[in-house]
């Protein structure tokens, strides 16, 4: 009992955000996108977001965005394991990135080789910024994209880095 409330009291006590204690993958499989852990498995890139500390950024695709993944690129990603890890990798940058941030015209390198451009926005009437990745054309005011999909739940920091969850599967093409 004495070991239960002790935990309950320094989760509290940190904002109630248990991911820090873990790393991207295991902080990724408390949020339930235990599929992207499972493609990480088969793609044999678990140490990629488990090893460092504080110095990455996740786009983990949110459980939602795994489900609806086009049969298509499951097929591809299940017959061609380079095309899996790409995936994969297209998902996780080099640096802890929070949203606040995000620097205007800034390219991320992703751990896939490509690069993810930031943009941001200000928007005249209230002064609020707005930012892109990739330049998706839907921005809305006080939405985060990356490409074409919209982080949902932002900055959640864990050991090793920071998790911005997202609502589709980057594919880079």
């Amino acid at each position: 009992m004495k070991i239960l409330l002790i935990i309950f009291v320094v989760v509290i006590s940190t904002n109630c955000n248990p991911c820090q204690f873990y790393d991207l993958l295991t902080c990724a499989d408390f949020l339930g996108s235990w599929k992207f852990v499972e493609l990480c498995e088969k793609a044999h890139v678990t140490h990629e977001f488990t090893k460092g500390n504080d110095s990455k950024t996740l786009f983990l695709p949110s459980r939602g965005a795994l489900d609806s993944i086009p049969p298509a690129i499951i097929e591809m990603m299940s017959k061609n394991k380079t095309f899996l890890k790409e995936v994969i990798m297209y998902h996780l940058v080099p640096q802890k990135l929070q949203c606040i941030n995000m620097k205007d015209n800034s390219l991320l390198p992703t751990f896939q080789g490509e690069q993810l451009r930031v943009n941001r926005y200000t928007s005249e009437q209230d002064n609020k910024t707005l930012i892109t990745i990739e330049g998706a054309p839907d921005v809305k005011e006080r939405e985060v994209y990356v490409g074409s999909a919209k982080i949902i739940n932002a900055d959640i920091s864990t050991l090793n880095g920071v998790v911005q969850i997202i609502d589709t599967v980057l594919v880079d093409t």
